[in-house]
């Protein structure tokens, strides 16, 4: 399924400008080293078992959830590694906090708290 928005956030608020914490299942490609060879001219300590993994999510926070989600969609601003290469993302869950100070705090704890709690197959990367 691919994220569609502003429709994949109603399950989460009708408020699509607020601050929040939000996790996408990204696809990886399937030739993702030729990927990340072609955009990136080194790889992060984490490729080897980023590339080994079954499942991926990543963890970010945002002060304009829709805009922040329609920038790793659309590709076209503030481009993340992990959206950037995805083949598709889907939203997994969105945490809505009072403003961006507190999404950013609480950023590390949910990717951590998904970590500890999603089977190993999963790799999970905050922004």
């Amino acid at each position: 399924m691919t994220l569609t928005l502003p429709s994949d956030l109603e399950k989460f608020t009708d408020d699509y400008t607020a601050s929040g914490i939000y996790a996408l299942d990204i696809q990886k490609p399937d030739n993702l080293e030729v990927e990340w060879d072609r955009r990136y001219e080194h790889r992060a300590a984490w490729f080897e078992e980023f590339a080994a993994a079954e499942h991926v999510v990543y963890v970010g926070a945002a002060k304009n959830l829709l805009s922040r989600l329609e920038d790793h969609r659309d590709g076209q601003v503030r481009q993340a590694i992990l959206p950037s290469l995805a083949v598709d993302m889907t939203l997994r869950n969105v945490w809505l906090r009072p403003d961006m100070d507190t999404a950013m705090q609480d950023e590390s704890r949910i990717a951590i708290r998904l970590r500890n709690h999603l089977p190993e197959t999963y790799f999970v990367r905050q922004a």
